[in-house]
């Protein structure tokens, strides 16, 4: 699946396509202006690039916050940040 709103790859409806907007999960990068997808533990909202709250990861592709979850040997709500678990 292309990344574009058009389809269609260096189009001129890719061209305006990049002043407008990439699709769910993908981001316009800031050195070529093409979309992206957003990269791991991050999520990627609009126009903007998120990191995930303390001690959460998650896929490239994220789109909400809530895509983040824990990292292994951490506890917490997911897209709220995460405390280290308890030995024992």
């Amino acid at each position: 699946m292309s990344p574009y709103l058009t389809g269609f790859k260096y189009g001129i409806f890719d061209i305006i396509c990049l002043f407008l907007l990439c699709l769910v999960s993908y981001v316009q990068s800031s050195s070529d202006g093409m979309c992206e997808i957003c990269p791991k533990n991050t999520f990627c909202h609009n126009t903007g690039i998120y990191a995930c709250p303390l001690n959460q990861i998650s896929d490239p592709g994220s789109n909400v916050n809530t895509d983040c979850t824990c990292k292994p040997g951490y506890y917490g709500a997911a897209g709220e940040g995460c405390a280290k678990c308890l030995s024992g």
